[in-house]
């Protein structure tokens, strides 16, 4: 399961750089994505199409955008908090933590 996050967090960060490099949000996306977790969405993923012997790296798109949906809901689902707290789900919240 730590070599499936491994890789993941590893797509993840390729797929950051790739499509949201060059925007504004760039390190508020990475420290929301890339701020640690289980990883538990893309893996299902994976094992779901590894039981269709589909290749690991044609579910990359869908297991990295299946994540980064959850992370978006984790954001928005605390945001009316985080514009008051400094701390979300035992972190700083990212908006203090870039001056929003």
């Amino acid at each position: 399961l730590h070599d499936q996050q491994a890789y993941i967090e590893t797509k993840l960060e390729s797929y950051l750089k790739q499509y949201a490099s060059n925007s504004p949000l760039y390190d508020a996306i990475c420290y929301v994505v890339l701020g640690g977790g289980k990883r538990i969405r893309p893996t299902i993923v994976y094992t779901i199409g590894s039981s269709y012997r589909i290749p690991k790296q044609n579910l990359d798109s869908a297991a990295c955008a299946l994540e980064l949906i959850h992370c978006y809901s984790l954001v928005h689902d605390d945001l009316p908090a985080s514009l008051m707290s400094l701390i979300s789900r035992s972190t700083l919240s990212p908006n203090p933590r870039e001056g929003v």
